[in-house]
């Protein structure tokens, strides 16, 4: 059974790759999709006419224009700050869909309360070993090859809202938080991601990557937090991301 949900789409400025997406996508959604949200992190009024020959034959499309990048975690966290539903389906703009069927799949493996999300690439596109077949239809990600990725990617896929509620917002989760950021807070409430046996989405970004967001000050207080860690007038520095993951391991066992 598909219950309702928002597709949630990140965005910045590549604006033929998120028309090729929508184009793949819309056709594509089932059951009572309620709206879409598309945060658009480089403030390119662009976007509005990228998608408007979407919105005839489409759910109701809202966009946020976000003044300035907030770079990818933030820019999710302020997309979920306006969704309504339980349900999320979770996408990017460089994303090619080729099969119909995947919602209804998606929804039947999160009746699983341990899985974060449902990711749909093809097996083969990951390192052998990373995803472990658990029935017919599905794998869930291998904790001793995906390591710090094993709770979530930021892939098209569903995932649910309480869990985010119950981790997020991912901005505040370290200092410059990233994807393995994400990933290792889901995984240390014992949650990990499934991908469906049947995939039904590409990437193609190719080599048009979306750069971090410059923001020297936040460089300037982490370097500070670690000069008065060291000379012990300050709380501790922050630790790196493999010392977060290493923390999360001995916590889950």
């Amino acid at each position: 059974m598909i219950e309702p949900y928002t597709v949630t789409l990140t965005s910045c400025a590549r604006f033929d790759l998120l028309e090729r997406t929508l184009a793949s996508l819309l056709p594509r959604l089932e059951g009572p999709c309620e709206r879409i949200i598309i945060g658009e992190d480089s403030g390119d009024c662009g976007v509005l006419e990228a998608i408007e020959r979407f919105r005839s034959d489409a759910p109701p499309i809202h966009v946020l224009l976000n003044p300035r990048r907030l770079g990818i975690c933030r820019n999710i966290d302020r997309i979920y700050a306006e969704v309504e539903t339980e349900w999320i389906f979770h996408c990017e703009d460089d994303w090619e869909f080729y099969r119909s069927g995947f919602i209804h799949e998606s929804f039947e493996v999160m009746q699983d309360d341990s899985i974060s999300a449902v990711n749909l690439r093809d097996v083969a596109k990951y390192q052998s070993g990373y995803w472990s077949p658990v029935g017919d239809s599905y794998y869930v990600a291998t904790d001793a090859v995906a390591g710090r990725f094993a709770g979530l990617h930021f892939n098209p896929g569903l995932r649910r809202m309480s869990d985010y509620r119950t981790v997020g917002p991912y901005g505040r989760l370290v200092s410059d938080a990233q994807e393995d950021d994400a990933s290792l807070a889901y995984l240390s409430k014992g949650k990990r991601m499934a991908l469906l046996k049947r995939p039904a989405v590409r990437h193609i970004r190719w080599k048009r990557h979306v750069s971090k967001p410059r923001n020297p000050s936040a460089r300037i207080s982490r370097n500070a937090r670690k000069l008065f860690s060291w000379l012990g007038i300050g709380p501790p520095a922050p630790r790196t991301r493999r010392a977060r993951w290493l923390s999360s391991r001995s916590k889950s066992k």
